[in-house]
């Protein structure tokens, strides 16, 4: 088989049987690949998968396919690595994907020094298990590797009908902050924001039912328009006796989060202003309220500068 072209003729193996690999081994056998086993320490997922894609479940040993998609947490590849590499199968020809965000292709380099083709396969999507071929409908990956690691990645893309980031080795954890913001992030944010809600008597249920067209028309619109255009509110209005008061709130509701908020607007001043649409003197107002409750926030003492008036970040 010439590596670089994976028709859809290839055999595949799945090592993991978790949330993403749910949805990739059945688009690849969709896609035409031929499924041939599942290997993961959870023979109950295991068998589940294996019976979606009419394969069996097995030993690393056994492994013959042309591709070995490896769909495990970032901290357990290098211990799946190492057991693929001391398997006794023969790598040479053979193409091997990761799919971690923040690991570049050289995490498979054991078994590339034995004659397999690597690379890094992350879908920029949030997989919830038990997931589905649906669920990887027009998500763009990340690839990474080499030329013929990077042309297999692209290759294989192509053929489950993805958009592909090419994404250098060197900036492999950034990218991945990047997606971890847009997914992570939004999941913390729209949690602090039912906390604050609940402060205010609201039961977090309605609250986040009221959030939720407000999250969606938000990312409907930074989606249509960009985020310079899709940014409201009262930092890119210039409205700066309402931030004051944002934070004043905040402040009495709960100190701890007024760096975080203070970090969030800075962000969001600095965006205003890149969007033309936030004048550079008010932005350094805005500025002077975030410092000044931040430095109160953390009531630096003199002798102690150590000293920290927020909640106790062990509690």
């Amino acid at each position: 088989m010439d590596a670089m072209t994976l028709p859809p003729s290839a055999s595949f193996v799945t090592v993991g049987a978790g949330a993403l690999a749910s949805a990739l081994a059945p688009a690849l056998a969709a896609a035409g690949y031929r499924p041939a086993g599942v290997v993961s320490r959870d023979r109950y997922r295991a068998e589940l998968l294996a019976e979606r894609l009419g394969c069996a479940v097995v030993e690393t040993s056994a492994m013959r396919a042309d591709l070995v998609a490896c769909c495990v947490p970032d901290d357990a590849l290098d211990a799946v690595v190492a057991m693929l590499a001391a398997s006794g199968t023969d790598w040479t020809g053979r193409c091997v994907l990761h799919t971690s965000g923040a690991r570049d292709a050289s995490a498979l380099a054991p078994l590339a020094r034995l004659g397999a083709v690597t690379f890094a396969f992350h879908p920029i999507q949030s997989f919830v298990y038990p997931a589905s071929v649906e669920d990887l409908g027009g998500v763009t990956v990340g690839v990474g590797g080499d030329r013929a690691g990077m042309e297999a990645g692209e290759t294989l893309a192509r053929a489950l009908g993805l958009p592909v980031l090419r994404v250098r080795d060197e900036s492999r954890a950034l990218y991945h902050v990047a997606t971890a913001i847009a997914s992570n992030g939004l999941v913390t944010l729209a949690a602090l924001a039912a906390d604050l809600l609940d402060a205010c008597g609201i039961d977090r249920h309605a609250g986040l039912a009221a959030l939720t067209p407000l999250v969606a028309t938000t990312v409907d619109h930074v989606v249509r328009d960009g985020p310079e255009k899709a940014l409201t509110g009262p930092v890119v209005r210039g409205d700066v006796s309402t931030v004051d008061r944002h934070f004043g709130a905040l402040s009495a509701a709960n100190p701890g989060l007024v760096p975080f908020y203070g970090a969030l607007v800075t962000e969001t001043v600095r965006l205003g202003v890149r969007s033309g649409r936030l004048d550079r003197w008010t932005a350094a107002r805005l500025l002077d309220v975030v410092a000044a409750y931040v430095r109160v926030s953390f009531d630096v003492d003199s002798e102690d500068p150590t000293s920290w008036s927020g909640p106790d970040p062990g509690a």
